[in-house]
């Protein structure tokens, strides 16, 4: 009980990431992170799918370093979400930077669409 309580400050921060992806938000069950579909069935991280999986790893990375004084999200192979979800992610990605909760997002790709198209996205192409 008190591991769970822990995570509680945790899936909050992990949370303002992932929600960007996922269709319910993180939770923690039974010594393990998931979440619980619309019928309240509980699936557990190693059941996402890919893009799940990346986006909770990234969230939950984030969210042990929250009180870090340099907050930096990377995220690699970016090309594993799909059109609006990449969209989605980089918009609450630009969003956190904003409002001062995160300090940096670093993301790789090999495509710029569609950071071209999203104000406050810088692309740097090697």
């Amino acid at each position: 009980k008190m591991v769970g309580t822990s995570f509680n400050s945790l899936l909050t921060s992990a949370n303002m990431i992932a929600d960007a992806i996922m269709s319910s938000p993180l939770d923690y069950k039974d010594g393990e992170i998931g979440r619980y579909d619309s019928d309240h069935r509980w699936i557990s991280h190693r059941c996402f799918s890919g893009t799940e999986q990346a986006a909770t790893y990234a969230a939950m990375s984030f969210a042990l370093a929250a009180t870090s004084p340099c907050r930096i999200v990377r995220l690699d192979e970016l090309g594993r979400l799909d059109p609006r979800n990449k969209k989605r992610f980089i918009e609450r990605m630009v969003q956190l930077v904003c409002d001062g909760t995160v300090d940096q997002v670093i993301c790789v790709d090999t495509v710029v669409e569609p950071y071209n198209s999203i104000e406050g996205v810088n692309v740097i192409r090697l």
